[in-house]
């Protein structure tokens, strides 16, 4: 976070929907500042505000999968991964280990402000359509894109830094090779056992 004080303070707050956590933030921070007192809240400029920010990242997915630039077999097992791990082990409302159908509405906010806050969903669109950091084989693209699901919400959740998912980048790219590797043996594997 960057706060800029003045007569206004203003926080800027890098992640795909900076606007939003900057708004809710400068509410939340004129409420302490004025004893609990309610600030003026907009709902059709924080509806805009939203509506802008999808569209304009549908827009840029819609792009690079028009151009065939986007690498779904990655990216969309990296957002399930995501997804997954967020509704059933959400970190808000004490869900806990609860079955995964108990407080539905609270495991679906849970994913919403997984998924929309540090870097997931820019991951899940710009970074994996690189096809310098991903495996050649389908199949090892998909075991690449679970694996960097699961440790980056491994980050989320027990890293001190939100957007840990570049880490995650990092350390799961370093296998990136491996798991090509992997799926070839395996599909040897499955030939020997053919004949």
């Amino acid at each position: 976070h960057l706060f800029i004080f003045g007569d206004v303070p203003q926080v800027f707050y890098v992640s795909e929907f900076s606007w939003l956590a900057a708004y809710l933030f400068l509410l939340s921070f004129q409420m302490v500042r004025t004893d609990r007192v309610k600030p003026f809240f907009s709902p059709l400029s924080l509806i805009c505000a939203l509506f802008t920010a999808v569209v304009i990242l549908v827009a840029c997915a819609l792009l690079l999968a028009v151009r065939r630039r986007i690498q779904w077999d990655a990216a969309l097992p990296f957002l399930a991964a995501c997804f997954a791990i967020a509704w059933l082990f959400p970190r808000m409302g004490r869900v806990g280990l609860a079955l995964p159908w108990v407080k539905a509405p609270v495991r679906l906010a849970s994913v919403g402000y997984e998924l929309c806050s540090g870097t997931i969903l820019y991951t899940g669109i710009f970074m994996l359509s690189d096809p310098a950091i991903l495996p050649r084989h389908r199949a090892a693209r998909v075991a690449f894109g679970l694996t960097l699901g699961v440790v980056s919400m491994l980050y989320r959740y027990y890293g001190s830094y939100e957007t840990g998912v570049c880490f995650a980048m990092i350390l799961v790219g370093s296998f990136a090779s491996a798991f090509d590797r992997l799926h070839l043996r395996w599909l040897d594997r499955k030939e020997a056992l053919n004949q």
